[in-house]
């Protein structure tokens, strides 16, 4: 997977994410394909199976059909992607052994993940982005903790409706040991060729994975769909690309930002200098869209160092013997509030 994308679309009207879709050092062993049928089971059930190495076989949604999935999710509470995956692709095969991956004929569409990050084509790897490239309002303001404890241990009801190259996806998650709590989250993603690119895609196939996680089946399946379904994207006009984001009333700011200081490659919280000479630190936030500042120094502090942040770059030059901490802050993004990161420095003679 991710070997190569067809340039799909991604919107996602509820997007919990933290992560990159491939986790790191994720290495992709050969696929098992599994046929999804009732009381099928994909992973192990210790939650060891590693992402991608156990899948199903993939099923073909056509325009005008609804796929409906139904399974127990068993995952892990250690990461939010540590729980299923699913994809759309060219071939009913998505293990990392099907042929058409060597003929370059295999391609995917979209990968969705449980927490609902979405990435396809040019919005791959994307945090917290629609695919008119605005940040996504939140609907919800369940956090991390209890986003994965509802789903760790879970019956899920995914609901496919495809309308020509655009399908619309609702998940709804609910706790296996207390059915009042519940997530319901609602995805659309574009199986076309490119953006904006309305040609048929006759041959798309659906397949689900796993992540330090197992699935236990109860339906997969594909029937023709009933009643007039119709699916809207999201605008996308060089207009609405250019107008801020702004939170709306319902995007309340619960969780901090995720920040990540280093030293070359080393994580770092503290650093020391010797006078007359200079460190340069690297850092970086979760949401990555969020605006970072240094918070001005003291008269004080500026005796001890010379300290200025530019474009992710924290260098602190050294001036005279003594202590001070140096604090960053990262601007209100979606969900995320406004946080500030210290960080203490210690100058030598």
């Amino acid at each position: 997977m991710f070997k190569k994308f067809l340039c799909g679309v991604v919107a996602a009207a509820l997007v919990f994410t933290a992560a990159p879709v491939l986790p790191a050092n994720t290495t992709v062993a050969d696929a098992a394909m599994i046929e999804a049928t009732e009381g099928a089971i994909i992973g192990k059930e210790d939650r060891t199976t590693g992402f991608w190495k156990d899948v199903t076989k993939g099923l073909k949604l056509g325009d005008g059909e609804t796929l409906n999935a139904e399974f127990e999710n068993h995952g892990s509470a250690d990461q939010n992607y540590f729980n299923f995956t699913y994809a759309f692709m060219t071939h009913e095969d998505m293990s990392e052994n099907t042929p058409q991956r060597d003929d370059k004929t295999y391609m995917e569409y979209a990968i969705v993940r449980a927490d609902n990050y979405a990435a396809g084509g040019d919005w791959a790897n994307k945090i917290n982005m629609s695919f008119d490239e605005k940040e996504i309002k939140f609907e919800s303001d369940v956090n991390w903790d209890t986003w994965k404890s509802i789903v760790q241990d879970s019956n899920v009801v995914i609901t496919m409706n495809r309308v020509k190259n655009l399908v619309s996806i609702t998940q709804v998650i609910t706790n296996i040991a207390d059915p009042t709590k519940k997530i319901t989250t609602k995805t659309v993603v574009s199986v076309g060729k490119a953006k904006g690119d309305e040609s048929y895609n006759d041959n798309v196939y659906v397949a689900f994975t796993i992540d330090h996680a197992y699935l236990k089946f109860k339906k997969f399946e594909v029937v023709k769909t009933t009643g007039d379904v119709t699916i809207a994207p999201p605008a996308n006009t060089e207009a609405d690309n250019k107008k801020p984001t702004t939170p709306g009333p319902s995007q309340k700011a619960t969780q901090k930002a995720k920040f990540t200081v280093k030293k070359g490659k080393k994580k770092v919280s503290k650093v020391t200098v010797k006078k007359g000479k200079k460190v340069t630190l690297k850092v970086t936030v979760i949401p990555t869209k969020a605006k970072l500042s240094l918070v001005k120094l003291t008269k004080k502090q500026k005796k001890i160092a010379n300290v200025t942040f530019k474009k992710g770059k924290l260098t602190i030059k050294g001036k005279k013997k003594g202590s001070l901490t140096v604090k960053i802050t990262s601007s209100r993004q979606g969900v995320y509030k406004k946080t500030t990161k210290s960080i203490k420095v210690t100058v030598k003679k």
